[in-house]
């Protein structure tokens, strides 16, 4: 039962939300995909962390999975950042973190074979490598011989094909995109 307050007047509703009306916008900031290089393996990474805003509870926390500052292998990991409100919505966004080898392959064997040269050399899986060849190593002019290798995780030999037949000649792998 209502009753009137003095002065003739019911007294003010109120309104109160329910979890339907509230709404968890997109993730906004969400970082670019990102590339730095090590050469000295795993690498701590940070990045600016997205935010997240609600109609009903405002700003969020937001996580991220690995964590902003994790030490990233080699390689190309997925990261996925979310946040969620207490009616149960949720809101994600996913970039990649790419971590080069700037060291270089190694190179582990040389072998002439009659007019051939097979070069061994170490790789990791999902890298890409060119072996090149110079003549004039102080000229700094390297020319592709085999390109495309996919790196296994193992040692790998490639043929150069005839290269025996140069004069003197000098080899070196290369990382390639």
């Amino acid at each position: 039962m209502t009753s009137l307050r003095s002065g003739g007047t019911f007294p003010r509703s109120r309104r109160y939300r329910s979890t339907e009306d509230c709404r968890l916008d997109p993730l906004s900031g969400c970082p670019a995909n990102i590339t730095q290089a090590s050469a000295a393996g795993p690498l701590s990474v940070t990045w600016n962390m997205p935010n997240a805003t609600d109609s009903c509870e405002g700003v969020l926390p937001v996580s991220c999975t690995p964590t902003n500052g994790s030490s990233f292998a080699v390689g190309v990991t997925a990261v996925t950042c979310r946040a969620s409100d207490s009616s149960g919505n949720a809101s994600t966004c996913s970039f990649t973190v790419t971590i080069l080898n700037t060291q270089g392959p190694r190179i582990t064997h040389v072998e002439v074979l009659g007019r051939d040269v097979l070069v061994s050399f170490t790789t990791e899986s999902g890298m890409h490598y060119a072996l090149q060849q110079t003549g004039n190593i102080g000229a700094g002019v390297w020319n592709d011989v085999v390109a495309g290798i996919n790196g296994n995780g193992s040692v790998l030999t490639v043929t150069d094909s005839g290269g025996a037949t140069h004069v003197s000649g000098f080899y070196r792998v290369r990382v390639t995109p």
